[in-house]
């Protein structure tokens, strides 16, 4: 083939592409992705837009160590209902275990079980000192790489640790003084007087040995402030009373 001839087809080859750009419009390019186009936009949605987490009902109790509560309390009184979310939570689908069997440890007497609000991973609660412990029930593994259950040991252990009990003494400092204000024999015709508060205030503190400082604390503050507002409270409410009993 000679030169020119060669040239020729080039040209003409080029013009048939050229021509056919149609065969280059998005009209003509397939619509439907690859496999791995589809497998990538999956990831994609994954880790872009990770699913929402189960959330459990608000009438279930929440508890834990802090603010925040972020553990769930199992409630017999509505074994089914909580069961059921559990089931749901990232945890209890791949778990079991039985919520209501019966405990016969004494230890059972100072804990309680919880699972996370989040994934429903299964607790106990420590009723001392809302210490978030392992659940007897579920499985760790032992010395020589076999399943097993943590069983009790774990709660037995930190019921004898300082730290609780020594929030077992002070629950039960609160219970103590909770059960006195409840039982307090305080005559309904109490007057309130300033100078006779200002008094057995003054008393408190000495018979005590407390430190005079104490009175600018800003819970001991707190705490004349709320007992002057029951006082106000109290008579307001015995007012309404009086006027309730002259109009009938």
């Amino acid at each position: 083939m000679s030169q020119s001839q060669q040239s020729e087809f080039a040209s003409s080859l080029y013009d048939v592409e050229f021509d056919n750009s149609a065969y280059l419009t998005p009209n003509n390019c397939p619509t439907t992705p690859s496999g791995s186009q589809q497998t990538f936009d999956a990831l994609e949605n994954f880790f872009l837009r990770p699913p929402i987490p189960l959330t459990a009902p608000l009438t279930f109790e929440r508890v834990g160590p802090d603010r925040r509560r972020l553990y769930i309390l199992y409630d017999e009184m509505s074994h089914s209902d909580w069961v059921e979310w559990w089931l749901q939570t990232d945890y209890g689908s791949k778990s079991k275990i039985s919520w209501d069997s019966n405990h016969l440890s004494d230890v059972w007497e100072h804990c309680v079980q919880v699972a996370h609000s989040v994934d429903g991973a299964a607790k106990v609660m420590c009723k001392r000192c809302s210490a978030i412990l392992e659940h007897p029930y579920t499985i760790k593994k032992d010395i020589n790489g076999k399943d097993g259950r943590h069983g009790t040991t774990t709660m037995t252990r930190h019921l004898k640790t300082s730290s609780c009990i020594r929030a077992a003494g002070v629950n039960q400092q609160k219970g103590a003084i909770s059960k006195f204000i409840q039982k307090a024999d305080i005559p309904s015709d109490t007057v309130f007087i300033q100078e006779d508060w200002e008094h057995d205030i003054h008393q408190f503190i000495t018979l005590n040995r407390l430190p005079f400082h104490l009175v600018e604390h800003y819970t001991f503050q707190r705490l004349i402030s709320k007992a002057r507002s029951a006082d106000t409270i109290r008579r307001t409410i015995r007012s309404g009373q009086k006027a309730t009993t002259i109009h009938a």
